[in-house]
């Protein structure tokens, strides 16, 4: 029976996902749902300016509201003596690229919940009103007497490092706060002093946000008998984590804060950094002595939540007259916000801008500017997408200038699979990989060879069709440091206790599948948690890929030492040797015979047989606690096809073909739905969305969904997606990541299919979102030229 069950839920099968029968049918549990008693409500009062000093703030006839608790401001939480948000930007250690700081040190600026001196981006929060409800909360907001007094604002991050900017931070002179580099200057520059062929491209990277389906909510509540707060949200980075950094704030031992997250609505990377929201809710509960719980509303979610990207790039590739790559060099730019929170993405991307191809030299500076906008973090493939995005336009502008196939030249170029382990001239050294197998496969699954006729057909009806290719690369690291905790109970359930967080990814299917492949137990047995810091300790929930990679070591190890116990147990009660004890499908069998043992009988016997020895009356249980340091990395090709009116600029995507290589996949099909996801996002972002601040007032223009345009169903035909399964050597299974492959080349593909369809026109390229108003211009303009 468990044999039959196991055969169709191990590793490697398309199981559906257990999760999703709760949270289709309306059982799922987000943080919007908890309700305590006596619960007040918050509402966050935020800055409408980009760049304002704060003068007093005055209360009185906020207070007057009926139903108003509290209202709290900066000068409040510096007199409880609260602590700053302890971000901690620096550079990343090994196995991240390792690059040279260029005559500064990073600088990490003072985050506090709510500022005392001035505001630096619209939506910054500057007081925390408290009320029996959220309808009396905002009757009190509407009444407080605030005195900003405006200065000037920089909302780009060139503009930033000009003489002529408003400085954001003492503490970082001339808005710069990290300026680091990485490869050989002096090799890059003698390779482009020889170059036949140099192709040159400026761009910018727009700044994006996650638009997670459930909008943040937070629950706080605080114990004065015992001094213990208690904290309901949805953290992709984990409730270990998000527990020790608000112990941190509160200045308590992490034992007196407890964490919850329950099911999450999206992450995307815009909820694994730590919110002021946190360590407000948590400090409101503890001034009003009831629970507070504050729910973000859409628009306030486009001011407040981490957004991601806007990195701007000029870089150039130079090539041999024969099409070989010699070298690559540029600057990156990265547009940090009104605080230094991150560094990661501009210290990601500058590691892979020589991607999947043999490029003998590189050099790159990488910069990060302050400016009057909410602060950037990792977005999903943090960095990675725009590094790729910068390399495979420069190919395709290599491939026009030289009248090449954009594919045959790549081919000509890529890393064959005897090279590997490789290292990159930036400092990164690649695990294994078949890359030209990957692009073959994805040239094969869209037809790459019948886009000519197609592009015929399309003329007729009087439409441009164009054809794009994009090769990636990425790197999977983290906080290196996870642990499991696994427990055989005697009832015929086995407990999975991890510090990773999932927000869609499928863990409750994907680990119990490992754990039943391992353990010989039915994939139903197995229950997941972790989702409560009394219960899970460490832990640095989801980011960079880290999850499966990790868990299959840990938990790897945890079922290694399960079977090890039960062994011992079942050589009592079969009175045998433990080396002729085998374990099979479950059950602990004496070799050659039939008699047996199963895995849940020995957990039962450890708990009631009282002739077993003292030893081994134990329950049946296993953790795994280790730091991994090691990188992989996953890769892949995608194919775009579109076609555009010439008359409007209107972009219709007509054909998309991925192939991802996330090493050994344990479920193919959640690893697919990744696949699609990410697709979309980075789809969203080549054609669609944009963050975009008014340069002259610091204003978010694209704070509802009237503004930020979003991809929908329509958007996509069906996409072809395949896998390629090539494993890693860096851990048990051989698994490299999946959750971020779909997003990573997809802007560069998207534009390469633009550009194409356009280029008999002229066009040479298109900036980020290729909205049908810019194609359209891009359209005229070259016809005038």
């Amino acid at each position: 029976m468990v044999a039959a069950v196991i055969a169709g839920t191990g590793i490697g099968q398309p199981v559906r996902r257990k999760e999703d029968l709760r949270l289709l049918t309306g059982r799922g549990c987000f943080t919007d749902d908890i309700a305590l008693p006596r619960m007040a409500h918050a509402v966050i009062v935020r800055s409408p300016h980009a760049h304002a000093r704060l003068g007093p703030i005055d209360k009185t006839m906020a207070l007057a509201i009926p139903g108003v608790l509290a209202i709290l401001t900066g000068a409040d939480y510096i007199a409880d003596g609260l602590g700053p948000i302890p971000h901690n930007p620096g550079l990343s250690a090994p196995p991240d690229v390792q690059a040279r700081t260029r005559g500064i040190e990073p600088i990490a600026t003072t985050h506090f919940p709510l500022p005392t001196d001035k505001t630096r981006y619209v939506g910054e929060p500057v007081a925390i009103v408290v009320a029996e409800t959220t309808a009396a909360a905002k009757d009190a907001v509407e009444m407080l007497d605030i005195g900003y007094q405006p200065v000037g604002n920089v909302t780009r991050a060139g503009d930033a490092l000009k003489p002529e900017a408003p400085l954001l931070w003492e503490t970082a002179p001339g808005n710069l706060c990290i300026d680091i580099e990485l490869g050989d200057e002096a090799a890059t520059a003698a390779a482009f002093s020889r170059a036949a062929h140099v192709v040159r491209l400026e761009t910018w990277a727009q700044r994006v946000t996650g638009v997670p389906m459930e909008p943040r909510t937070n629950v706080a509540d605080y114990h004065p008998a015992t001094g213990q707060y208690t904290l309901y949200t949805g953290s992709g980075r984990g409730v270990a984590k998000v527990r020790f950094d608000l112990a941190q704030i509160l200045g308590v031992a992490t034992e007196q804060v407890r964490v919850l997250c329950h099911d999450m609505g999206g992450n995307f990377g815009t909820r694994n950094l730590f919110y002021p929201e946190y360590a407000l809710l948590a400090w409101a509960a503890r001034r009003t002595g009831r629970p507070v719980k504050w729910t973000c509303e859409r628009s306030e979610s486009f001011l407040s939540d981490w957004q991601g990207r806007d990195l701007t790039v000029a870089a150039e590739l130079a090539l041999d007259a024969d099409g070989q790559f010699l070298a690559v060099r540029g600057a990156n730019l990265s547009n940090l916000g009104g605080h230094a929170v991150a560094f990661g993405p501009l210290q990601k991307g500058l590691g892979l801008m020589s991607s999947v191809y043999r490029i003998p030299a590189a050099y790159f500076r990488g910069r990060g500017a302050l400016s009057n906008t909410m602060p950037t973090t990792p977005y999903r493939s943090s960095g990675r997408p725009e590094a790729i995005f910068v390399v495979e336009r420069l190919i395709d502008l290599a491939a026009d200038r030289l009248g090449l196939d954009p594919a045959a030249l790549r081919r000509r170029n890529l890393i064959p699979p005897a090279s590997q382990p490789y290292s990159n001239p930036l400092g990164l050294t690649y695990d294994s990989g078949d890359y030209p197998q990957a692009m073959d496969t994805a040239l094969a699954l869209s037809d790459w060879d019948g886009f000519p006729a197609r592009r015929a057909e399309a003329k007729s009806r009087g439409k441009l069709r164009g054809i794009g290719i994009a090769n990636y690369i990425e790197i999977t690291s983290g906080a290196p440091r996870e642990r499991a905790e696994i427990a055989v109970l005697p009832d015929g359930k086995v407990e999975l206790v991890i510090g990773t967080m999932a927000s869609g990814q499928g863990h409750e299917t994907s680990f119990a599948q490992l754990v039943s492949e391992w353990l010989g137990v039915p994939f139903d047995s197995v229950a997941l948690v972790a989702h409560d810091t009394a219960r899970v300790q460490v832990g640095g929930g989801s980011h960079s890929g880290r999850s499966m990679k990790l868990a299959t070591s840990i938990i790897g190890q945890a079922t290694d030492d399960i079977i090890d116990q039960g062994r011992k147990i079942a050589s009592f009660l079969l009175e045998t040797g433990e080396p002729d004890i085998e374990f099979l499908e479950g059950r602990f069998r004496v070799a050659g015979t039939d008699r047996d043992i199963g895995l849940f009988e020995a957990a039962a016997a450890a708990a009631t047989r009282e002739d077993l020895p003292q030893e081994l009356r134990r329950p049946i249980a296993a953790i795994s606690d280790q730091t991994l340091p090691v990188a992989s990395f996953p890769y892949g090709t995608q194919v775009c096809e579109v076609e555009v009116d010439p008359e409007t600029g209107a972009v219709d995507i007509v054909g998309y073909s991925a192939v991802d290589d996330v090493g050994r996949a344990i479920n193919p099909m959640i690893v697919h739905g990744q696949t699609h996801g990410g697709i979309a996002q980075g789809v969203g972002q080549a054609l669609l969305e944009n963050c975009h601040y008014d340069p002259d007032t610091g204003q978010l223009l694209a704070a509802s969904f009237m503004d930020y345009a979003m991809p929908r169903a329509d958007t996509f035909p069906i996409l072809q997606t395949a896998l390629s399964e090539v494993p890693t050597p860096t851990n048990r299974l051989g698994v490299r990541s999946a959750g971020e492959g779909g997003t990573t080349p997809a802007l560069a593909v998207v534009i390469n299919a633009v550009v194409d369809a356009l280029c008999e026109l002229g066009v040479r390229h298109v900036e980020m979102p290729a909205s049908p108003e810019r194609v359209w211009r891009a359209i005229r303009a070259a016809r005038r030229s």
